[in-house]
């Protein structure tokens, strides 16, 4: 029973932060972004479990898409305006920083639209891209609003 109330009472006293910082917060926070950003190497972790090579053959194209960004872009924005959870937010969040990173650092940027039938043209990726990073800083601005 002990354990319990000073649990509690630690984690209400960093829920409530020291000198105006919540220190339980922002660390959840920083440990679900960490997360999100390893979230994309999930196949390097996996491919030593057994049958899990199978499972992970088409991770890498089935992560780095326009569909999944697109989807992971309005699922970042309904958990961290909606959940409560910080380390959700982290995660979305973290997860969706490192995709963009290496959507605009890809040699190879029409392996991002393979879902789509047509060609893609270099404006086209531009505009999606401008589109992409105009939802993460909103995004952004909903965390740091908090």
């Amino acid at each position: 029973m002990g354990v319990v109330v000073v649990i509690g009472v630690v984690t209400d006293w960093l829920g409530k932060g020291v000198g105006g910082v919540n220190a339980l917060g922002y660390g959840l926070l920083t440990a679900g972004w960490i997360a999100g950003w390893k979230l994309v190497e999930l196949n390097k972790y996996l491919d030593k479990v057994g049958g899990a090579r199978e499972l992970l053959v088409d991770w890498d194209k089935s992560v780095r898409n326009v569909l999944t960004v697109s989807a992971v872009g309005i699922l970042g924005i309904w958990v961290v305006t909606s959940a409560g959870s910080p380390l959700a937010s982290g995660l979305v969040f973290g997860l969706s920083v490192r995709l963009f990173a290496e959507y605009w650092q890809a040699a190879d940027y029409k392996s991002w639209y393979w879902v789509i039938a047509r060609e893609v043209t270099e404006v086209e990726r531009k505009v999606f891209g401008g589109i992409w990073g105009a939802v993460l800083l909103l995004t952004w601005l909903i965390l740091v609003r908090g």
